[in-house]
């Protein structure tokens, strides 16, 4: 700007120049330049160069919020990634999701979002990195994750009736289950006696009434079907 802040008089750096350490100075943007002065009091200005001065504590501040440590997907599925990120005094410029040493997405603006589309198999530790105006970096601690090679199978478990229970054959029947699919989604679940199938539920939560259920002992289960066609059945349940 317009402030004097420092004067050399005689030649101090290599090759021959003038060099001057600023000390303490003011947070915030500068503009720096140099005036050189003759002895006949001749004077002449350099271009100006612009420097933003800031604290250690002003560096951006990240938080890995999606995937947690622990998760496991598999090769064909896709990551959800999403951080948070603040910088005292300064804007986030962009936020980076790394896996190892790969950046695997990028958000310009909040919120920060990204997706990790077949990613290879593998463990992997994953970071947000946020950058600031300045170029100023700081990366989050890292979430552990595993990439399997081989889909699983969904998962059932019958939630009612009770096993043991006794009812009439002229009541219906309510059967119930919980299932879930890790590596995609549940497409439907579908309740058998026996070897029959005398239902099916196609979302949450996982019903079906038996208007009629058949006279004697019955051997009650549930058969949960992902996207992709990968299924698995549950416990029988006698009654």
């Amino acid at each position: 700007g317009g402030t004097l802040i420092g004067t050399v008089a005689t030649p101090n750096s290599l090759p021959q120049g003038y060099a001057y350490t600023w000390s303490n100075p003011a947070l915030g943007p500068h503009q720096i330049t140099a005036r050189a002065t003759d002895m006949a009091g001749n004077s002449a200005t350099s271009l100006p160069v612009t420097i933003y001065i800031f604290t250690a504590d002003q560096a951006p501040q990240v938080a890995l919020t999606s995937p947690s440590s622990g998760q496991t997907f598999h090769s064909t599925s896709t990551v959800p990634l999403a951080a948070t990120a603040t910088s005292s005094g300064r804007s986030i410029q962009r936020v980076e999701f790394v896996a190892g040493t790969t950046v695997i997405a990028t958000a310009l603006a909040p919120p920060y979002t990204g997706s990790w589309v077949a990613p290879s198999p593998g463990n992997f530790a994953i970071v947000a990195r946020a950058f600031d105006d300045l170029g100023v970096a700081v990366a989050s601690p890292a979430a552990y994750v595993w990439i399997s090679a081989d889909p699983r199978p969904p998962a059932v478990v019958m939630t009612a009736p009770i096993p043991g229970s006794i009812v009439p054959a002229s009541s219906p029947l309510s059967l119930a289950a919980t299932a879930l699919a890790p590596d995609g989604a549940i497409g439907r679940v579908d309740f058998y006696a026996g070897a029959t199938m005398i239902g099916s539920a196609a979302n949450a939560p996982y019903g079906f009434s038996w208007p009629s259920p058949i006279a004697g002992a019955q051997s009650l289960t549930a058969k949960a079907y992902d996207l992709k066609g990968r299924s698995a059945v549950s416990t029988p349940i006698a009654i």
